[in-house]
């Protein structure tokens, strides 16, 4: 079992004064004030009820701020690929999926898929554009010529990887044509898990 990070150390000290202080506090009521006992451990438990909740939610929220700077950390490594070592490291992300690489780019005649790969006896085929900007979008043509060159290489698998993001209209098309798109906030969520996996 690993160390307890320095806030879980905070919050587990804060969680134990308040417990104190309340146990003390009612101790001094009980005594002034004659109250009965049974409303007293029904303050009690309130009181840790509500602590809890909010010490939670304190963890929570640091969590949550940790784990989108990591993403942003995430975001910027990858920009700052340049577009080959960009396919290298989506073609080592999809091998610790368990896919099995068969050929890398450019496959096809003049459409530029990336990546064919199988898992199970089935062939995928991956197109990667590194686009980052959020007015440049990946549009419907591209994931046609990434169909085409799935029926060249009877890949019934497809998959479009940006770092960016996808025109509303290729999105719809994406669903009926049985393609998946990773853009930017599903790759780095991908990245994050196989990070995660390896601590």
């Amino acid at each position: 079992m690993g160390k307890a990070s320095k806030s879980d150390r905070i919050l587990t000290l804060l969680l134990l004064f308040y417990f104190v202080f309340t146990i003390l506090t009612c101790s001094i009521i009980i005594i002034t004030f004659n109250v009965g006992l049974s409303a007293i451990i029904g303050f009690i438990v309130t009181i840790l009820i509500l602590t809890s909740y909010y010490l939670l939610k304190i963890k929570f929220f640091q969590k949550s701020t940790i784990s989108h700077k990591e993403n942003v950390n995430i975001k910027h490594h990858l920009q700052d690929l340049d577009p080959y070592k960009f396919e290298e490291f989506i073609s080592a992300l999809f091998k610790t999926q368990g896919y099995k690489i068969v050929k890398t780019a450019p496959i096809g005649q003049g459409y530029g898929a990336e990546i064919l790969m199988e898992d199970k006896n089935k062939k995928y085929v991956v197109e990667i554009k590194k686009y980052d900007e959020e007015d440049n979008l990946i549009e419907k043509p591209a994931l046609q010529k990434l169909q085409a060159i799935s029926e060249q290489y009877k890949a019934p698998g497809m998959k479009f990887v940006t770092l960016g993001h996808f025109s509303k209209e290729a999105e719809e098309y994406a669903k009926r044509s049985n393609i998946h798109l990773i853009n930017g906030d599903e790759l780095i969520t991908m990245y994050s898990q196989v990070l995660k996996t390896k601590k």
